[in-house]
């Protein structure tokens, strides 16, 4: 005869073995510091060693809360994006919550529909980091009205009035720009996305302020708008080889352009990096791969994607104390990677 199947703990269970309140109990395994450090370990070792598994679907009807962040990004498949989820993923995780991610393959209308079923889905907090032509915010002035903290990433509004965690685009052009000149590249041109996007506004003007810091040129003609894409490099190398004079440098606003312009340049019997140098941006892995190995700006993803998740769990906490926050910017630090594809032979 097979045995009864036992009921699950639940935290009454708890509570009986400890002597306390079932509020004390939740508490404790929530990490509310009302409920001493003594007492929270002594909950959560019982809990662990008694298997104790929390019921979320009754925890989310009583609290009025998923524990579901929903992340909406343009692209999965770029490295950078991967690296931010990837630390995103491991913070929400250490504080019991789960992620929902939606990609919006860079168009307006996939952003605005991802947005509306996060809001649907009742996520606690959304973050954002926008296609490259989103200029209007308007569509998530409905978090607010739904009482869903929002926070923008990497690619942010261009004013104050939200919360953002970024990168120091700035900071990113210009070291990118300065280590070519230093190498002894005069004329630099600038593979730039489109600049109707924050981040790459801010890498043009850390090229643009770098030249004129040196005293070299920045003409017009030197700077290709373009998506940055696989499919839209062959167009902007060929742009770049009809100047006159040919630039000896570009600054690629980022690697996926950066890694297909090295092949086609090498393709037309141009040599890097003794004939052009060139500096990519968001150090991913197959730039150490390619030959020669492509210089970059490295983005800190993995460190972006944990400083927006702390500050987005942040955010949920004062919102659950019914708390105001002026707006948070935090800025994370790049770093300048140098490889082959930019170093001239002394």
């Amino acid at each position: 005869m097979a045995k009864p199947k036992k009921n699950p703990v639940t935290i009454y269970d708890l509570a009986r073995e400890l002597g306390v309140s079932p509020s004390t109990i939740s508490r404790a395994l929530h990490d509310n510091p009302v409920i001493s450090a003594a007492v929270r370990k002594q909950v959560q070792a019982l809990a662990k060693k008694l298997k104790y598994r929390q019921n979320t679907v009754a925890a989310s009807l009583r609290m009025n809360r998923t524990h579901c962040i929903g992340i909406i990004v343009p692209r999965i498949n770029r490295h950078f994006f991967a690296t931010v989820i990837s630390g995103m993923q491991d913070e929400a995780q250490e504080h019991g919550y789960t992620i929902l991610i939606g990609q919006t393959s860079e168009r307006i209308e996939r952003e605005h529909m991802q947005l509306n079923a996060m809001i649907s889905s009742r996520v606690d907090g959304i973050m954002v980091s926008p296609t490259m032509y989103t200029t209007n915010f308007s569509a998530f002035a409905q978090c607010k009205s739904h009482h869903i903290p929002l926070l923008f990433f990497d690619r942010t509004p261009p004013n104050g009035h939200h919360h953002r965690v970024m990168g120091d685009d700035f900071r990113g052009g210009w070291l990118a720009t300065e280590h070519l000149i230093q190498q002894g590249y005069r004329r630099i041109a600038h593979f730039c996305g489109m600049l109707s996007s924050s981040i790459y506004q801010q890498r043009l003007a850390g090229y643009r302020a770098a030249l004129q810091h040196y005293g070299l040129p920045a003409r017009k003609r030197w700077i290709i708008e373009h998506e940055l894409t696989a499919e839209s490099t062959p167009r902007a190398i060929e742009k770049l080889l009809s100047l006159e004079p040919l630039p000896d440098a570009i600054f690629i606003a980022n690697d996926t352009s950066a890694l297909h312009s090295i092949k086609l340049l090498q393709a037309h019997g141009i040599r890097i990096p003794e004939d052009m140098g060139i500096v990519g941006y968001s150090n991913d892995p197959a730039g150490e791969l390619i030959q020669p190995g492509l210089s970059t700006i490295d983005q800190k993803g993995y460190q972006l994607g944990r400083t927006a998740m702390q500050t987005m769990l942040d955010l949920i906490k004062h919102h659950d104390r019914k708390r105001t926050v002026s707006p948070i910017t935090i800025t994370i630090p790049v770093e300048l990677i140098v490889r082959a594809s930019s170093v001239r032979q002394a």
